[in-house]
């Protein structure tokens, strides 16, 4: 039995820990990309750039992407004069498929139920399911969630980025890498992460606590296929947050019904969209 913190982590086995860890890292890495692009200067300076706004009025750089988990085959792929290293499976074609999804439900990240039940219960707070799908290729329904955020919270690097030429600051670094190595041995890492200044700024208070009451009755009222209850429950969701995407989408979906369920619906829907 391994024991960690002892009331915060709490794991049968360190493969378990080590899986758990794993999956945590991945879905901490996407968030601190989205910290990044909203807070590097460089990549804000884009903004405000003349050229991009007579094109694109209040345009800025995003980036969606899609989690999920399986086996995959790993291989070369190409000819005598290209080679790529790639990776084949169902599960890495459900990955883009949540990927490209990101646009059609208006957010950040996608993650799939299997990637949720492996997530440490600290971040599993910070999830909300928004849908029940099937997929091309796949039979199987996946449960669709996602990590509310709010870029808009983030201010601009205030200090120069480190400059790795100097040796001085790759030494720096290095001992940066060392200590996180060892918070993810000891399972304090997704902790100390979470309570870094900009991530509080990304995931806290992203919607108000009305609003994911709301989210929740519509969302188990469109599962029972009760979706004139539902309605009302989203059309309350859009007042206390204007433009969330999963409820405009599932909003938008039922309505296309007139807010009746078809009388073979089963709790979830095909997602066509790729």
């Amino acid at each position: 039995m391994l024991k960690k913190n002892k009331k915060r982590y709490k794991y049968k086995s360190k493969l378990e820990a080590e899986i758990t860890n794993t999956v945590n890292c991945s879905v901490l890495a996407f968030l601190t990309i989205l910290v990044k692009i909203n807070r590097d200067s460089r990549i804000l300076a884009y903004r405000s750039n003349k050229e991009i706004e007579k094109r694109i009025k209040d345009y800025k750089v995003t980036m969606g992407f899609g989690l999920h988990t399986g086996w995959a085959i790993e291989g070369a792929i190409g000819s005598n004069y290209k080679i790529d290293a790639s990776y084949l499976s169902p599960n890495v074609n459900m990955a883009a498929r949540l990927e490209a999804a990101t646009r059609q439900y208006g957010v950040k990240i996608l993650i799939s139920g299997q990637i949720y039940e492996l997530l440490s219960q600290e971040l599993k707070t910070y999830c909300r399911i928004i849908d029940i799908v099937t997929v091309k290729g796949s039979l199987e329904p996946v449960k669709l969630y996602t990590i509310d955020s709010n870029e808009e919270g983030l201010k601009p690097y205030s200090k120069k980025r480190m400059d790795f030429s100097n040796k001085r600051k790759r030494d720096k670094q290095i001992l940066i890498k060392k200590s996180m190595k060892v918070s993810l041995e000891d399972l304090t890492l997704t902790t100390q992460i979470l309570n870094k200044k900009q991530f509080k700024r990304l995931l806290n208070n992203a919607r108000p606590i009305e609003f994911y009451k709301a989210f929740n009755s519509a969302f188990e009222f469109y599962v029972a296929g009760e979706w004139k209850k539902a309605k009302g429950f989203f059309l309350k969701c859009m007042l206390i947050h204007e433009n969330d995407g999963p409820v405009n989408t599932l909003y938008e979906f039922i309505k296309g019904f007139e807010f009746v369920s078809p009388k073979n619906w089963i709790g979830y829907r095909n997602l066509t969209s790729k």
